[in-house]
């Protein structure tokens, strides 16, 4: 039977604790702000979502209110899933191995870059994901003839993990380049 409590896994809260336990390793006092702030709004807004607490808080109670699909960004018009779907995730697992690898990448990139920065491609990046994601629904509905494509709804933070690992990639080359320049 669904029971959305005991998703992620045998243990609630398991994945949570191990997020936990990976950003005591690295220390709190090393993690940058925006990175810290990121990855406590995401485990408090995951936390709203499937154990109830922080009730008072205003946001949308299910999954299905914020996920991502061309039919409710365009055909229903409900722009805000855009940038709320990159925000909420599926179940303990997801938000821990996304929040694992937004530390790592975060300890990296915020330091490069800088914290406003870093803030800002945070934002872009959720947002352009997405918007990439409906793109992508609506070019496999037209080819296919299959309307199936249109209602893939998604949420979480891979994407936007995932251009953060494209930035790492840019950033580590042009650290080999200048390197390699100053042989």
């Amino acid at each position: 039977m669904y029971n959305p409590r005991r998703r992620g896994g045998a243990i609630p809260g398991l994945a949570i604790w191990l997020l936990f336990m990976q950003m005591m390793r690295v220390g709190f006092d090393r993690i940058p702000p925006v990175t810290l702030v990121t990855i406590i709004g995401q485990v408090l807004i995951h936390l709203r979502h499937t154990v109830g607490s922080l009730r008072w808080v205003k946001l949308p109670s299910s999954i299905g209110h914020v996920c991502v699909s061309a039919l409710h960004t365009l055909y229903r018009e409900d722009w805000r899933r855009l940038f709320i779907a990159a925000f909420y995730h599926a179940d303990d697992m997801h938000l821990y191995f996304n929040m694992t690898s937004l530390l790592w990448k975060g300890l990296k990139l915020e330091r490069r870059f800088g914290s406003a920065h870093f803030g800002c491609m945070i934002a872009v990046f959720a947002a352009l994901v997405n918007i990439l994601l409906v793109a992508f629904n609506l070019v496999a509905e037209h080819v296919t003839q299959d309307g199936s494509y249109i209602a893939q709804c998604a949420v979480g933070f891979s994407g936007t993990v995932s251009s953060h690992v494209v930035s790492c990639v840019i950033v580590i080359a042009d650290i080999i380049r200048t390197f390699a320049a100053n042989l």
